[in-house]
């Protein structure tokens, strides 16, 4: 069993719902631990663009279980129309495998006209919300006037506890509140009936998934500076984004997290209101958000833009113990000659420099960055395979992000057919790193990457191979092979690939010996070779065993 656990390490947008999707192809369970249905990311598959506001997007995944955890305020439309959707969009059997934790509190549209009510009082001053519901949601759990999923099967005690919140946020809005709650009494009715085979008791799931060894994905949702207690304050959401909020939200022991990774961007954006000290308004930031394409993904909203700030980078990294970072747009910044990163704050007035990112907002503000300037690449490193094949300049610059932050940077992304270990539309495993991970094909260039997967400290190789695909379908397949048995002799697994030409090319990669009884398992993407003898790709082979 191991449990992985994604988080946004700036103000979100990062690309998390890339590497989310990158790791659920080899997970048994994804989960979401915290946040409500006010953010989300478009995952895409066989030319299909995926949203997931509400669902984990792990449903993509054949087989793969998908919780929504405690932690998470659920809002009963969202589900219901994001689950129609994708089954819509070719996922037929989503609703088969996605479960809700019966102790999420449930967010009603009471709780977005409240949010709606709050934000027209502050008028000029308003924190920015979506007006999704979420802060009241969360407000109602805290003062324990909410009423969670469990809750609603009592169908008389339910409409009681629904009726007097309604009530006194009437009476404290007034005119304000735009609100029926018999309206929403109604549509309960209907609610409670759909959703009951999809409640389950979550810290047994948990329990359970556990027991049987599965492999869990933890899918972060915005980022540790929206976080309500560790970010820009009030310029926050309402729950817990980080490394904590995973934790409670879903019931997991520290003991069961094998790695955390925090998502950074190779330079920063936020949306909507809110402290951004690194922030350009000019031809800079302009410039970052047209070459980066840089939209919310829900709202499609433009995103702020700015140098990356290492000061918040480190900040995040103290917080959540990242085990590795991932880089993202790396690309973004091809055609700058210089680039700059944000070191240090200084205060406007005093020009002492800050310890830390500073607790108070308005002293945020006023901040005046520190740069270090570094030279740029001007080049487009769309096309290189390798880390080694990066222009220096590049490299020195994820490494200069490494040793101010201290934490290892075990994936490079960008937006084309790229490297650092190597890629999957982007994605660049780093050499040396702790990735150990299967081949993945490219969903720009259809190329699939292989290397011998290391399952134990004796290294095979560090070759990686690629197989081009003319098939537009890339969707994995499990096969399990018979190996010999345990004892000094290497495990043996063939690749065998057609070329398009007719001519079959055989690869033999020799694994370490067996450590159990376990069969071999072997990726192999569709047409099958068994079952067609026609463009067959055996992309990687390892043992179902831990990795020491």
């Amino acid at each position: 069993m191991s449990t992985t656990i994604i988080i946004g390490s700036q103000w979100g947008d990062e690309g998390k719902g890339k590497l989310t999707d990158i790791f659920c192809s080899q997970a048994d369970v994804v989960a979401r631990a915290a946040g409500g249905h006010n953010a989300g990311h478009v995952v895409q598959a066989n030319g299909i663009y995926h949203n997931f506001r509400l669902l984990p997007s792990g449903l993509m995944v054949p087989k793969c279980q998908a919780l929504i955890g405690t932690g998470v305020v659920f809002h009963f439309p969202t589900f219901f129309q994001e689950l129609a959707d994708i089954q819509e969009e070719g996922i037929k059997d989503a609703g088969e495998r996605v479960f809700v934790s019966d102790r999420c509190h449930v967010n009603f549209d009471l709780h977005g006209a409240v949010d709606a009510a709050q934000e027209e009082e502050l008028a000029g001053k308003a924190v920015g919300s979506m007006r999704r519901g979420i802060g009241p949601c969360y407000s109602t759990k805290a003062i324990r006037s909410g009423i969670r999923i469990a809750e609603i099967f009592n169908e008389a005690r339910f409409e009681e506890k629904l009726r007097r919140l309604a009530a006194g946020y009437q009476k404290r809005f007034g005119g304000l509140l735009k609100y029926d709650v018999e309206d929403e009494i109604a549509r309960f009715k209907e609610y409670r009936v759909a959703i009951q085979k999809y409640v389950v008791d979550g810290v047994l799931f948990m329990a359970r998934a556990k027991e049987r060894g599965a492999n869990i994905v933890v899918e972060g949702s915005q980022a540790i500076l929206l976080d309500v207690d560790y970010g820009t304050y009030p310029h926050v959401t309402s729950s817990s984004t980080g490394l904590g909020g995973a934790i409670s939200g879903l019931g997991l022991g520290i003991r069961d997290i094998k790695e955390v990774i925090g998502v950074t961007k190779a330079y920063n954006t936020r949306l909507g209101l809110g402290g951004f000290p690194t922030e350009d308004a000019g031809e800079v930031g302009q410039q970052l958000q047209k070459l980066g394409g840089e939209y919310a993904a829900v709202i499609k909203q433009k995103l702020r833009c700015g140098w990356l700030d290492l000061v918040a980078l480190r900040y995040s990294c103290m917080i959540n113990n990242y085990d590795s970072i991932q880089l993202s747009k790396l690309d973004v910044l091809d055609t700058f000659e210089r680039i700059k990163v944000g070191i240090a704050y200084r205060d406007r007035d005093t020009g002492a420099e800050m310890p830390s990112f500073p607790a108070d907002h308005d002293v945020l503000e006023r901040v005046e960055v520190v740069y270090e300037e570094l030279p740029g690449w001007n080049t487009s490193i769309a096309k290189r395979r390798e880390w080694a094949e990066l222009p220096t300049e590049a490299q020195k610059y994820v490494e200069y992000i490494e040793r101010f932050i201290g934490v290892k940077a075990n994936q490079v992304d960008w937006n084309g057919c790229s490297a650092r270990g190597h890629y999957y539309a982007g994605l660049i495993y780093i050499p040396g790193s702790r990735m150990k991970r299967v081949a993945w094909p490219c969903r720009s260039c259809e190329a699939i990457l292989c290397r011998p997967l290391l399952v134990s400290a004796q290294r095979v190789s560090t070759t990686w191979r690629a197989l081009i695909t003319t098939s537009p379908a890339l969707q994995p397949r499990l096969f399990f092979l018979p190996v010999p048995g345990d004892d000094a002799r290497p495990s043996v697994a063939m690749a065998v690939a057609d070329d398009g030409s007719g001519t079959a090319e055989d690869e033999i990669w020799a694994l370490p010996p067996r450590r159990t009884q376990n069969p071999l398992l072997v990726w192999c993407f569709s047409p099958c070779f068994f079952e067609t003898h026609d463009k067959a790709y055996f992309c990687q082979a390892k043992h179902r065993t831990r990795v020491p």
